[in-house]
């Protein structure tokens, strides 16, 4: 009985050693780079100088960016798609009129041109009854944080097309229109 109880210890060590190997190895091989580092030339994080620079042109160079202003509407509509361009995207105007005025929206699509279609959109027009306002917050920002994404997505490989709209006529007198 000695005996049994000796060898089944020893056999009990033995399966434990081998599994603590075992959960050992695949620890490593979960945390440790086990085939040298993948190394990415996208970007993964965004830029902060970048998005100042697109907030910077929206609000001095393009501003006010109203309906009252539409000089200043389309020179921040051909920044937004030069800047998709620059980015890898195939941007492309939608023109529309309202109340007579011809409008634009820059749409940026990325990945399989078929499919579903994930819409990311941002508003490029600011409030201007309100005084000279450069709309940083509405929607310069938003408008930004849409070109750095376009630049992040750049060369991936995405399973559904993507597309990046930048979109005039969210502001008074238009919200809530027809238009």
């Amino acid at each position: 009985m000695k005996q049994f109880l000796h060898s089944g210890l020893h056999s009990l060590l033995a399966a434990a050693g081998i599994l603590a190997l075992l959960l050992g190895l695949a620890a490593a091989a979960i945390t440790q780079p086990t085939f040298g580092t993948l190394s990415s030339p996208k970007p993964s994080a965004a830029d902060p100088e970048r998005l100042r620079r697109h907030v910077e042109f929206l609000t001095v160079q393009a501003s006010p960016r109203d309906s009252d202003h539409p000089e200043n509407l389309d020179k921040a509509a051909a920044y937004i798609k030069e800047q998709l361009l620059f980015a890898g995207t195939r941007p492309r105007d939608q023109e529309f009129r309202a109340q007579g005025r011809l409008y634009r929206n820059v749409i940026a699509s990325l990945g399989p041109a078929n499919g579903p279609i994930l819409v990311v959109g941002a508003h490029y027009d600011s409030c201007g009854l309100f005084g000279p306002n450069p709309g940083a917050d509405d929607n310069a920002s938003g408008t930004a944080g849409l070109l750095e994404l376009a630049r992040l997505l750049r060369g991936r490989s995405l399973r559904q097309r993507v597309d990046l709209v930048a979109y005039a006529n969210e502001e008074p007198p238009w919200f809530g229109s027809p238009w």
